[in-house]
């Protein structure tokens, strides 16, 4: 089912870096992924950090922060958690 409601609007990189989803889950509400390249330096590479435009009524912009910053989730479950919250 997660696959049916998002879509992959620029491939981007490998890491993430560049890529743009659009997330369209049942409720109609449409969430628009941008990552933010992370600049680590060294032999590592975490990949982006990931934001996301929810395009509501009011629309708004959800910054999921730097890796290590706060509790860890993975950005399709901080994007699920706000679907599940967010009444349009």
């Amino acid at each position: 089912m997660l696959q049916e409601m998002v879509e992959v609007l620029n491939e981007g990189e490998s890491n993430g870096n560049n890529m743009i989803i659009q997330i369209k889950p049942p409720s109609g509400l449409e969430i628009v992924g941008l990552p933010t390249e992370n600049f680590y330096g060294g032999e590592w590479d975490l990949g982006p950090t990931w934001n996301y435009a929810v395009l509501a009524d009011r629309p708004f912009l959800v910054d999921t922060g730097k890796s290590g910053m706060g509790r860890s989730r993975s950005p399709i479950n901080t994007v699920l958690v706000i679907t599940r919250n967010v009444t349009v």
